[in-house]
C-alpha cells in the first residue's frame, strides 16, 4: 500500500506544471476576465475567482516567452488579488487573507456547480440601422441627430464621443446627451465610446433625415478617463462655444484638497482666469470681476453664498453632482443677471433601477450619498449629507483664541425624480446648509442656504421640447459679537423666487433654436441689530432694504453656414422694476448725496414702483475652422446685473448685504469681446489654446473712504458709481492620455476701474485709472497626474498669482495728542505673490472588484513648503513709535490630510 502510494505522488510530480508555461502575448487596454480567457484558450490551464471580485481595471501588458508565475504577477499589478497554484493546471484567485483550502475548495465548487459564471465580456456591441430608401435620397447633405441615453437609468450621457471612420469626423454629446452631423447619403461606421460603459460600434445607411437613439450599457471597466481637465470638448477646435470650462465631478476626489475634502470652488480656482481673494476668502473671481458678478446656479437654481468655513470650502457635495460648467466667455442667452460669469452645477438623477450609495470619511467632515427607486423606472430618490467635525481639529491649535473657537457646517440634498411617461419627467430638488464660526470667545458668524426648485421637462416631439422651472430660495446670515457692554447679533437675508419657461427646437439641417422667458424676485429681508445678554446697552433696529424684480425674454440659434463655419446668435431682453415698500430719500441737485444734502423723502406701499430699467443684452459667437484640427473664434456678450454685494472689506464675509438697484444704485452693464485659437492634437491627445478678451463695465460700484454700510437707511450716500475695464490673455496647453495628464496654464488679466464724481468727495484717486480690488495680473496653474498602475496615482498641484493691490499709510501727522495716517491713493500697492504646491497620492480600489464595498484612499499635503501666504497687510508701531507693517496669513503651514472614499 505504501508503494503504491509513493509510485502515484511520483507520476504527479512528473506530470508538467502550468508555472513551467512560457506566455506570449500582447493586450491593449483589456480587462482581466477577458486576458484570463483568451489564456484558457490558449494554454492548458483553468482559472478560478470570484466574479464579482474581478478588478474591472484596464491592463496594457506585452508577453514574450515570460514565465507564468511573471505573468500573473504583472497582470495582478494593483489589485487586491493573490494567486496560487491548484493543481498542475489549475490557478486560483483569492483576495489576499483568503488562501485557505476551506475557501479556495468553496470558490471551486462554486463555479462547477454553476452558481459562478463568467463576465459578460464583450468589449463592443454592434448594431445595424437603415434610413431612408437608396433610390429616392436626396443630392445633398442630410441631418443624422441622436441622443445618448444610460440603458438602464434612461439618463442623457453628457461628452460620450462619436467618431465616424469614413470621414474622421468626430464630436462629443452635450448635456441632453444630443449629437448632430452632416453627412452625404450614404453608409457609415459609428464608432462610440464613453467612460464605464460598454463600447458601441454602429453601422448606419442613411438616405434621409434620421434620428438615432443610441443605449449604452453601464460596465465597471474604466478605461483611460482624463481624471484631471476642464472638459475641453466644448472649448475645442470643433465647437462655436469659447471661454467654457467644464469640470469631470470624478475630477474633483483626484486633486489635492484642503484638510482632504474634495470642493466644487478650489477646483474651479485651478483653471485660467479663476482666482479668488486669498484664503480663507468667499466665492471666486473670474476675468477680474467681483464675486457678486458671477451667477451660481444649482439644477438651475440660484444660490446666493457658495462658502462653508468662510470660504475653505464650498457648500456642493461632489458626491451629488453630476457635471459642472462655468461660461467665461461666451454666456449664452438663456443664462442672465450677472456680468462676469455663469457656474452651471447639475445634480444627479437618482438611479432609476438599483439601490447604490457613496461616502466619505475625511480629516474635517464625513458624507453620505444613497439613491435608488422607489418605484423601477419610474420614481428614484438621491439623499445627500455632509457633516464637519472642525470643533477637534481647532481644539489642537497651540493658540488659545483657536482653541477656544468653534466651527461647523452640515449640508443636505434630496432629489425625486418622477418618470410620469415617456415624454414628461418630473423633478424635484431640496437642499440646505448650516455654518457656525466663532472665534475664540469674541466675534463669529452664523449663516444658511436653503433651496427649492421643481423641474417639468416634457418632449413634444422628437424636434421640439420644453422645461417649466420655478423655484423658491433663501439666505440668512448674522454676525455676532457676545461679550462686553456692546454685545449684540447683527442679521440680514434675502428671499428669491424663479421661474423660468425653457425651449429647444431643433428646424432642420442649419439651426437648432432656444428660446424662453425667465422671471426673478428679490425680497430683502430688513438689516437688523438686537443686544446679547442682560448687560447690553445696544439698542434694538432695524432698516428696510430694497426689493426687486426683473424679468426676461431670450432666443438663441445655433447656425451652421457650412462645415467650416459656424454661428452662435442670440439676444436677452431684460427688464427690471425696483419696488415697496421702501422710504426713498431725494437729494438737493447737483450737491453729494449726503444726509446734510437731503431735501425731500416718500414712501412707497408693497409692490409699488420706485424706478425701472431694462434693455437688450445681444451675444453672438463665431467659429472658423482654419482644419480638423484648428479653429479661430470670437465673441461678444453685453449682460447686466440688477443685483449687488455691498462689503466693508475687500474679503466678503457671510453678512455682507445684496442691495437690489433702486433710483441711485443703476443695473451695472458689461460689454465683452473675446478672440481665440484652439488647436485640437491627434486623437485629442494634446489640446492647446490662447484666447484674448476685453470688457468694459458701466455703473460700476464702489465707495467712498471708510464707508458706513451697516445699517443705514441710505447707503447711496456711501456708494459710488463708476466704470471699470478688464483685458487680458489666457493660455492652456493639455495633456489629455497617457500615463501622465494634466494642464499648463498662463493667465495675464488686468482688472481697473474709473471714478470721476462732480466733488473730491465723489472722486477716487484724482479721477484716474485704479486697480480693481481683484486686479491680479499674473497667474500659472501647473497640474498633473502620474497613473502609476491601475490603482495607484500621484497628483500634484502648483499655482502662482501677482498678489492683490492695497492701500497703505505712506506718512502719519499729529493733531493734539492722536497721530493719524496719511493713507496712499487707493490700491498703489500691493501684497507679496501667492504661491502654493499640494501633492496628494491615491489608492483607488473601487475598479479591483465588480459589488460590494469599494473604495479608495488618498493622502494629501496642502501648501507643502508651508509658505506663509499673506492674506492682508496691517500697520502698528513698533516700540520706537513707528509705524511698521506686518502680515497676516490664514494658513502659514503644510496642513496633511487623510480620506477614505467608498462606493458599494
Amino acid at each position: 500500500m505504501i508503494g503504491l502510494c509513493l509510485l502515484v505522488n511520483v507520476l504527479k510530480a512528473q506530470q508538467p506544471s502550468v508555472f513551467d508555461l512560457k506566455i506570449t502575448g500582447s493586450y491593449q487596454e483589456k480587462p482581466l476576465p477577458e486576458i484570463l480567457s483568451d489564456l484558457e484558450s490558449r494554454y492548458p490551464v483553468k482559472f478560478y475567482y470570484i466574479p464579482d471580485k474581478i478588478p474591472f481595471f484596464p491592463i496594457t501588458a506585452d508577453f514574450t516567452s515570460q514565465s507564468f508565475y511573471q505573468v500573473m504577477k504583472k497582470l495582478l499589478e494593483g489589485s487586491l488579488l493573490t494567486f496560487s497554484k491548484w493543481s498542475a493546471n489549475e490557478i486560483v484567485l483569492v483576495p489576499s487573507g483568503n488562501l485557505n483550502r476551506a475557501f479556495v475548495e468553496g470558490m471551486i465548487s462554486k463555479w462547477k456547480s454553476g452558481e459562478f459564471l463568467a463576465p459578460v465580456l464583450a468589449s463592443i456591441a454592434e448594431k445595424t440601422y437603415s434610413f431612408g430608401d437608396p433610390n429616392s435620397a436626396p443630392s445633398g447633405k442630410l441631418t443624422l441627430n441622436g441622443k445618448i441615453q444610460d440603458d438602464e437609468t434612461n439618463e442623457a450621457i453628457f461628452g460620450a464621443t462619436i467618431l465616424i471612420r469614413e470621414t474622421g469626423q468626430g464630436q462629443a454629446t452635450d448635456a441632453q446627451g444630443a449629437f448632430q452631423f452632416k453627412l452625404a447619403p450614404g453608409k457609415y461606421t459609428l464608432q462610440i465610446n464613453y467612460i464605464s460603459y460598454q463600447s458601441q460600434i454602429n453601422y448606419v445607411s442613411i438616405y434621409a433625415d434620421a434620428d438615432l437613439p443610441v443605449r449604452l450599457i453601464s460596465m465597471p471597466q474604466q478605461l483611460n478617463e482624463v481624471l484631471i481637465k476642464a472638459q475641453a470638448l466644448e472649448k475645442g477646435a470643433q465647437s462655436t462655444n469659447m471661454g467654457i470650462e467644464r469640470l469631470s465631478a470624478k475630477s474633483l476626489s483626484e486633486l489635492p484638497s484642503l484638510m482632504g475634502e474634495a470642493d466644487v470652488i478650489k477646483s474651479l480656482q485651478t483653471l485660467p482666469g479663476v482666482t479668488n481673494a486669498g484664503e480663507g476668502v468667499a466665492g471666486f473671481n473670474v476675468r477680474g470681476g467681483n464675486i457678486d458678478q458671477n451667477l451660481i446656479l444649482q439644477d438651475d437654481a440660484p444660490l446666493y453664498n457658495s462658502a462653508h468655513a468662510l470660504g475653505f470650502f464650498s457648500i456642493f457635495n461632489s458626491d451629488a453632482v453630476d457635471q459642472i460648467n462655468l461660461y467665461k466667455g461666451h454666456i449664452p442667452a438663456q443664462f442672465g443677471g450677472r456680468l462676469s460669469s455663469v457656474l452651471d452645477v447639475q445634480l444627479k438623477d437618482g438611479n432609476m433601477r438599483k439601490w447604490a450609495g457613496k461616502g466619505s470619511i475625511g480629516f474635517i467632515a464625513s458624507r453620505m450619498l444613497v439613491e435608488g427607486p422607489l418605484k423601477k423606472d419610474k420614481l428614484s430618490i438621491l439623499i445627500g449629507l455632509r457633516q464637519s467635525y472642525l470643533g477637534p481639529a481647532l481644539e489642537l491649535s497651540g493658540s488659545v483664541p483657536i482653541a477656544q473657537s468653534k466651527a461647523a457646517f452640515n449640508d443636505g440634498v434630496v432629489k425625486l425624480v418622477w418618470r410620469v411617461n415617456s415624454k414628461n419627467t418630473f423633478r424635484l430638488t431640496g437642499f440646505s446648509s448650516s455654518d457656525v464660526f466663532r472665534y475664540g470667545l469674541n466675534f463669529g458668524y452664523n449663516w444658511q442656504n436653503y433651496q427649492m426648485t421643481a423641474l417639468w421637462s416634457k418632449v413634444h416631439s422628437d424636434r421640439f421640447s420644453t422645461k417649466f422651472l420655478a423655484s423658491v430660495g433663501a439666505y440668512r446670515a448674522e454676525q455676532s459679537d457676545p461679550e462686553g457692554n456692546d454685545a449684540f447679533a447683527l442679521s440680514n437675508g434675502l428671499n428669491s423666487a424663479k421661474f423660468k419657461i425653457d425651449n429647444l427646437l431643433a428646424t432642420g439641417r442649419v439651426h437648432a433654436l432656444r428660446f424662453g422667458l425667465e422671471s426673478n424676485l428679490y425680497f430683502a429681508r430688513p438689516e437688523a441689530i438686537r443686544p446679547l445678554g442682560d448687560i447690553s446697552a445696544i439698542l434694538p433696529e432695524q432698516v428696510k432694504k430694497d426689493n426687486g424684480r426683473d424679468f426676461a425674454l431670450y432666443i438663441q440659434d445655433e447656425v451652421t453656414l457650412t462645415d467650416r463655419i459656424s454661428l452662435s446668435v442670440g439676444t436677452r431682453l431684460s427688464y427690471y422694476q425696483n419696488i415697496g415698500p421702501r422710504t426713498v430719500w431725494y437729494y438737493q441737485e447737483g450737491q453729494p448725496r449726503e444726509t446734510l444734502t437731503v431735501r425731500d423723502s416718500a414712501n412707497f406701499k408693497a409692490g409699488e414702483v420706485i424706478t425701472d430699467y431694462g434693455g437688450l443684452e445681444p451675444r453672438a459667437s463665431i467659429k472658423v475652422s482654419i482644419s480638423a484640427q484648428s479653429s479661430f473664434k470670437a465673441s461678444y456678450n453685453r449682460l447686466r446685473q440688477y443685483i449687488h454685494l455691498t462689503s466693508n472689506t475687500v474679503a466678503p464675509t457671510p453678512v455682507d448685504v445684496w442691495q437690489a438697484s433702486n433710483l441711485y444704485i443703476p443695473p451695472q452693464i458689461a460689454d465683452q469681446y473675446s478672440v481665440g485659437w484652439f488647436l485640437d492634437g491627434k486623437e485629442k491627445k494634446w489640446e492647446t489654446s490662447l484666447e484674448f478678451y476685453y470688457k468694459t463695465v458701466k455703473n460700476l460700484l464702489d465707495y467712498k473712504n471708510l464707508p458706513d454700510l451697516l445699517l443705514n437707511p441710505r447707503l447711496e450716500t456711501e456708494l459710488l458709481a463708476g466704470i471699470g475695464r478688464a483685458y487680458g490673455a489666457e493660455f492652456s496647453i493639455r495633456k489629455t492620455q497617457g500615463k501622465l495628464t494634466g494642464w499648463f496654464s498662463y493667465t495675464y488679466a488686468r482688472s481697473q476701474a474709473k471714478v470721476s464724481g462732480k466733488s473730491a468727495d465723489e472722486t477716487i484717486n484724482q479721477g484716474n485709472w485704479y486697480p480693481s480690488n481683484f486686479d491680479k495680473p499674473n497667474q500659472i496653474n501647473l497640474i498633473g497626474r502620474l497613473q502609476i498602475n491601475p490603482t495607484n496615482s500621484f497628483t500634484f498641484n502648483f499655482t502662482y498669482s501677482t498678489g492683490r493691490p492695497i492701500s497703505i499709510p505712506i506718512s502719519s501727522y499729529r493733531l493734539g495728542n492722536a497721530v493719524l495716517a496719511n493713507f496712499s491713493d487707493r490700491n498703489q500697492y500691493r501684497i507679496p505673490d501667492y504661491h502654493r504646491l499640494d501633492l496628494a497620492y491615491t489608492v483607488d480600489n473601487r475598479q479591483t472588484r465588480l459589488k460590494g464595498m469599494r473604495g479608495s484612499f488618498t493622502a494629501s499635503l496642502y501648501n507643502v513648503y508651508a509658505r506663509s501666504n499673506p492674506f492682508s497687510i496691517f500697520f502698528r508701531r513698533n516700540d520706537k513709535g513707528r509705524p511698521s507693517a506686518y502680515q497676516l496669513a490664514v494658513i502659514g503651514s503644510t496642513i496633511p490630510a487623510v480620506s477614505y472614499n467608498f462606493t458599494f
